[in-house]
């Protein structure tokens, strides 16, 4: 069984105007993909971390410091960003 590197950091923006969005970024680390490892197997593998990374914001429930600033949670962005190796991931990928 392969083992993937991971890292984790969460960042908060918070607005000056509490009006304005307020972001949660949660920016996860994995093991960019190696020769042996087939495209199908890889496009999993990010998707997955993209959606862990979403359920760790709720879970974790790591917007509460931004609802402690006055930021409505209509107004909070939770936003996963994974990086395989230095190629960054926002959202699912599917295969080209």
């Amino acid at each position: 069984m392969e083992k993937h590197f991971k890292q984790k950091v969460v960042i908060f923006v918070i607005p000056y105007d509490k009006n304005k969005n307020g972001v949660v970024i949660e920016i996860k680390s994995i093991e960019k993909r190696g020769n042996s490892e087939p495209e199908n197997t890889f496009i999993k593998r990010v998707n997955e971390e993209i959606k862990q990374a979403l359920n760790q914001i709720d879970k974790n429930r790591y917007y509460t410091e931004l609802i402690e600033n006055n930021i409505k949670s209509d107004n909070i962005i939770k936003l996963p960003i994974i990086f395989a190796g230095k190629e960054p991931y926002i959202s699912s990928i599917t295969k080209k």
